[in-house]
């Protein structure tokens, strides 16, 4: 397995290497989970398993905030607090945790993990 510079580090002190992957690759591998349009993946690898990540796009997120007038005319302004957290959720979401993750272990499904990092280049 080839490793990238820098190691992405986890809660636990372990470390994972940041792994790219294309889309088509991965719904191969797994035909049932479709990719939304509005999705972007993100694979860290350690020896033991594969951590998939979903965010959003940017194009959502710029999206939203450039309907943002909108969505306070729609929700009303008593829900001004609540959607201004949303957005920023939204283009936070690493640090506020506001994201979806899939972790393949070794251990349990060791065919589907040695196939993913065949797939897998470095990013």
């Amino acid at each position: 397995m080839t490793t990238s510079k820098e190691p992405y580090s986890k809660k636990g002190n372990k470390e994972y290497t940041r792994m790219y992957m294309t889309n088509k690759d991965f719904e191969l591998i797994y035909p049932k989970r479709k990719i939304k349009a509005s999705q972007s993946l993100e694979y860290y690898v350690n020896d033991s398993e594969i951590v998939i990540e979903y965010h959003t796009q940017l194009w959502v997120k710029l999206l939203n905030t450039v309907l943002f007038p909108v969505l306070i005319l729609l929700n009303g302004i008593r829900n001004f607090k609540g959607i201004c957290i949303e957005i920023r959720d939204l283009w936070q979401e690493r640090k506020r945790g506001k994201f979806s993750s899939d972790i393949i272990y070794k251990k349990n499904n060791e065919k589907n993990y040695n196939l993913m990092l065949s797939k897998m280049t470095p990013k």
